[in-house]
């Protein structure tokens, strides 16, 4: 079934391997923490690291623009 999500969770989820579940959720520090503790499990430490890079630059670089991504895809 279709459900609804955002650009920004897209563009967030492209971050990921492929082979991992959407994650179709508002990222909390929380969340974040538990999805970090997934990748870690799964994919190791280099694979993690690699991720936690991508989503630092993706944070600085929404961080730093004055367009907002939040309209929702249906």
């Amino acid at each position: 079934s279709l459900k609804g999500t955002t650009a920004g969770r897209i563009i967030f989820n492209e971050i990921f391997p492929d082979d991992m579940d959407f994650i179709n959720l508002t990222i909390t520090k929380k969340s974040l923490e538990k999805i970090i503790s997934f990748v870690y499990r799964k994919y190791g430490k280099e694979r993690t690291v690699d991720i936690l890079d991508k989503i630092k630059k993706l944070g600085f670089s929404f961080a730093t623009s004055s367009s907002e991504i939040t309209s929702p895809i249906l």
